[in-house]
């Protein structure tokens, strides 16, 4: 991805007073920026057809014949990896939130 000329990084601005400081504002950033992708058209679509995938291998599972541990083991990683997307949206969403909590310490303590 090529950078626009004229986009801002605000860390380039900010003076941190630590590098923790520093690791837990990027941190809160890409949590605010996985609350924007899911907010987008994009991150909505992208949720919606993992959630459709899970679900999905989740009724094959229930009507695969046991017998075919391919066929399992292959529904197994389909689910697996659409809850993957998902956990990994989520993780990020929450470190940063944490990440906004420790930075409000940090500022109180001042």
């Amino acid at each position: 991805m090529k950078r626009n000329e004229y986009s801002i990084n605000p860390e380039e601005f900010i003076q941190f007073h630590s590098e923790d400081e520093r690791e837990l504002f990027v941190e809160a950033r890409l949590g605010q920026e996985a609350i924007n992708f899911l907010s987008s058209p994009l991150g909505q679509l992208l949720q919606g057809r993992a959630e459709q995938d899970r679900q999905a291998a989740m009724e094959e599972l229930l009507e695969v014949n046991p017998r075919e541990t391919s066929a399992i083991e292959n529904l197994q990683n389909k689910a697996h990896i659409a809850n993957q997307f998902i956990c990994w949206i989520g993780e990020a969403i929450q470190n940063g939130h944490h990440a906004e909590q420790q930075l409000e310490e940090m500022t109180d303590e001042e």
